[in-house]
């Protein structure tokens, strides 16, 4: 694992330039990013002013590796449910891969409990639909170098649709296709108590990761946690990049340096 990113959802938009200074202080060399936070409204982001951010970001020694919260603000768009909700998720997803593709190519999480409510659908019907949706949008964000990133979330968070790792697993080899990938998120396998051992079948579908805590906690208490699943993902070879994932707190930075310090010797850099 050649380098340990933060994501911006960290600390609060009005410190940004605050926060990007303790960042790179406290020893991350990369970024992931939610684009409302980053790059404005949906409905007036720019493509250009998404390649300058992200050159602006990589020029502070920063590279912009993933995007999240690419659901945030949509709430028309619907995994299940009507033609029009899922009609609305593939135009948002179309944008999200465009946006994906100035910034590099990079992965895109596709977490959003709330957009992926099978509702009365049976579990076998609900994952061939899914699989459906998503070999349908593969490639567009394949021809733009990147992938939807699809994560488990625990029932906790009110998620009714691919709760544990193991149902992500089996959905992404279901579509089996390039630009749709495995998210493994180490809050999802905490909050599930879910082994570490699972990594070794996780690792060769995952196109990016989360280090991160149930309920988006400060993740440097939960070192000794990620220590072994660290562990098992480097023994499955897999050499991704990890981002550490945590909510802002009101002192965030007391936790954004925490984390840097905590989880660079166990991740890696």
């Amino acid at each position: 694992m050649s380098a340990l990113a933060v994501s911006n959802i960290a600390w609060p938009a009005e410190h940004e330039d605050e926060a990007l200074d303790l960042a790179l202080a406290s020893g991350f060399t990369a970024i992931e990013l939610a684009p409302m936070k980053s790059f404005g409204a949906w409905a007036t982001m720019q493509l250009a002013a998404v390649r300058a951010v992200a050159a602006g970001l990589a020029a502070r020694g920063l590279p912009v590796v993933a995007l999240q919260g690419v659901l945030f603000g949509v709430p028309e768009a619907k995994l299940f449910g009507t033609a029009e909700q899922r009609m609305a998720l593939k135009r948002h997803l179309g944008c999200i891969a465009r946006i994906a593709g100035a910034c590099g190519g990079v992965p895109c999480v596709f977490g959003a409990p709330g957009a992926r409510d099978p509702g009365v659908l049976a579990a076998d019907a609900a994952l061939a639909q899914a699989a459906d949706f998503f070999a349908a949008m593969a490639p567009a964000f394949a021809a733009e170098g990147a992938s939807l990133a699809f994560e488990a979330n625990p029932a906790v968070y009110g998620c009714r649709f691919a709760t544990r790792t193991a149902e992500a697993i089996a959905l992404v080899r279901r579509v089996g296709m390039p630009g749709f990938g495995l998210q493994i998120d180490t809050g999802t396998m905490l909050a599930n108590g879910e082994e570490p051992a699972l990594l070794a079948e996780a690792a060769p579908l995952a196109v990016h990761c989360h280090a991160s805590a149930p309920g988006l906690a400060p993740v440097a208490a939960y070192a000794a946690a990620h220590a072994p699943l660290a562990a098992a993902l480097r023994a499955a070879g897999w050499g991704g990049i990890v981002s550490v994932e945590m909510r802002s707190v009101a002192g965030w930075r007391a936790a954004l340096s925490e984390a840097g310090a905590a989880m660079g010797p166990i991740w890696g850099r």
